[in-house]
């Protein structure tokens, strides 16, 4: 007799997907975050930018997206001992920035004129907006159309348009200036003498 020796071998099958991340979108020209995964099961992560697993970009828990315009769907595996899980998706959008609105004209005013509204045409059919400083955190109002505000000196507004989330990157500008034009009281003497008494 011989004497056999019984080998039992277990196939655990492919791991499950793993977790590929949060799908995002942002403005054309943002900072954008890397792709994060977690290996659920220990192994080496892979990722494609197909859907058929040929064409690997990247291996490891990050990626940084790319900066194409549109949107990109990213595939992200897990393998353990030669066998590779199925792909999990995340999805980058990247919108483009869309042109600066075409604003008024500047103009000067006394005071006490009646102003007239200045006026922006947004050039992509977006919601206008007027800010009164060149960081864009005041906001002086929305819409086509603002009349501007009653301060002596001079004011720019900063005008934007926003398509989506996106806000124009460059505002366009209208300046302002409003001058304290004093009123001038002509008295008249209603009689003239010769002698400057009546």
């Amino acid at each position: 007799g011989s004497s056999a020796t019984v080998i039992t071998l277990t196939d655990p099958g492919a791991p499950a997907a793993p977790v590929a991340g949060t799908t995002a979108t942002y403005c054309q020209g943002d900072v954008m975050a890397d792709l994060t995964a977690t290996a659920g099961a220990g192994g080496t992560l892979t990722w494609y930018s197909d859907a058929g697993l040929t064409t690997v970009i990247g291996t490891g828990t990050t990626l940084t997206p790319s900066a194409t315009l549109g949107s990109t769907t990213y595939y992200l595996t897990e393998t353990v001992g030669g066998c590779e899980s199925a792909a999990s998706t995340v999805t980058i959008t990247i919108t483009v920035l869309h042109a600066t609105p075409v604003a008024g004209t500047s103009t000067t005013y006394c005071s006490t004129d009646a102003f007239s509204s200045m006026t922006a045409v947004p050039a992509s059919g977006g919601t206008i907006t007027w800010y009164t400083d060149a960081a864009l955190t005041v906001i002086a109002g929305t819409g086509t159309s603002l009349t501007p505000n009653n301060v002596v000196g001079t004011t720019v507004y900063y005008v934007t348009e926003t398509v989506g989330n996106c806000e124009s990157s460059t505002p366009a500008t209208v300046t302002i200036t409003i001058d304290n034009c004093d009123t001038l009281t002509l008295e008249i003497p209603t009689a003239f003498t010769p002698d400057g008494d009546g």
